[in-house]
């Protein structure tokens, strides 16, 4: 599609929006059995056993929950967690104000699952003249072909390879693309940001620590769970959305080959502020770099994003308060890989400063959502 063809398709998109009756919010809170969907707790377990298991793997397969599913239940209400501690319309008000013009829908996931970040995936071709760049099937697809990089490199250290361990380690990297067809085979030395390490790290020894750390992990039942601190960065399609920190829970086994990590599930906030500050990076993936002096698609891209804001980036419930973030959750499994080279961050395409979207907010009301 050209891109005139594109703003056409756009503008017609934008009619039809505009005609619609804006519906606001659902805040009628629904009587559901609701769990609360949290990684499984600490064991009761103390010094669990000597350090053994040393793991790296990334994660070139992934579910945001866009896929749909033959069932009719939509994916990113089953990838994820309750982050909030909150049903959100499910036997629970939300646990924040959404914008009302921009059409959200608060309603959380099964047993509270936070995945509003699914949910925009999976509207893209609803708002992007069916362009859908951000697909899971496709992101897949290009990190194995090593035409875009992993979400992320985990590593684990000082498993003691039993069910139960209290204190493991979990390093992530940012990873770089591979720039050719991954072996998938356990020999790819994947490329990693030397931003990505702490200071003073190198990736070539065997105590390679990452900015991006827990050193109070912890395994239960064959399942891992982690906590990853502040600015740690989900990278799709080889955009840097930072989070306020990723819950990490991972299932892990000793067999089939030796310690390996089988699957995962991630979740966490994303400011809309630092959602704002990739809009560039973000829509030259879908079509061309737009900044907020382009009249024609820039509300629209706004538009979308203030209407998956589904929370507040620290957690808190509130209802009366704006939302401020957008949930993020999917599914994973990885790869065994090496650590390879350090690498430099790749080149950023900025808007210039008087047209940078960064600071914009979603209080004033702009364009509605397409139907």
């Amino acid at each position: 599609m050209t891109l005139r063809a594109l703003l056409a398709a756009l503008a017609l998109a934008t009619v039809l929006g505009a005609c619609e009756s804006v519906i606001g919010a659902h805040f009628d809170a629904e009587d559901v059995d609701c769990k609360h969907a949290q990684p499984p707790p600490r064991p009761n377990l103390v010094n669990g056993g000597e350090e053994t298991a040393d793991i790296v793997a990334a994660i070139t397969k992934v579910e945001f929950g866009d896929t749909p599913r033959s069932d009719g239940v939509p994916g990113y209400r089953l990838f994820g967690f309750d982050l909030d501690g909150v049903c959100s319309n499910l036997g629970e008000p939300p646990s924040c104000r959404g914008y009302d013009w921009a059409n959200p829908d608060l309603t959380d996931g099964k047993d509270g699952i936070d995945n509003s970040a699914g949910a925009m995936i999976a509207a893209q071709k609803q708002f992007f003249a069916r362009q859908d760049p951000y697909a899971s099937e496709k992101i897949t697809h290009e990190i194995q072909a090593g035409d875009t990089a992993p979400i992320g490199i985990v590593r684990v250290r000082g498993w003691n390879l039993q069910n139960d361990d209290d204190k493991v380690t979990v390093d992530w990297y940012v990873p770089v693309k591979y720039g050719a067809p991954a072996r998938l085979d356990g020999s790819d030395a994947w490329p990693v940001r030397r931003s990505s390490l702490k200071l003073g790290a190198q990736t070539t020894g065997i105590f390679t620590d990452s900015r991006f750390h827990d050193d109070a992990a912890y395994v239960s039942n064959y399942r891992l769970v982690a906590h990853l601190p502040l600015q740690t960065p989900l990278l799709i399609k080889d955009v840097d959305f930072v989070t306020q920190g990723i819950t990490l829970v991972m299932t892990l086994t000793p067999y089939d080959g030796g310690p390996h990590i089988v699957d995962g599930t991630f979740g966490g906030f994303v400011k809309l502020r630092d959602v704002f500050h990739v809009t560039p990076q973000v829509t030259t993936n879908l079509f061309t770099k737009i900044c907020n002096d382009n009249k024609i698609i820039y509300p629209l891209v706004r538009t979308y994003f203030c209407r998956f804001a589904d929370s507040l980036a620290d957690g808190r419930h509130d209802p009366d308060a704006p939302c401020d973030a957008i949930t993020m959750g999917g599914f994973f499994e990885p790869t065994p890989v090496k650590l390879g080279p350090e690498a430099d961050d790749p080149p950023s395409d900025p808007c210039p400063p008087e047209t940078d979207p960064t600071n914009d907010t979603c209080f004033t009301p702009g364009q509605p959502p397409p139907e």
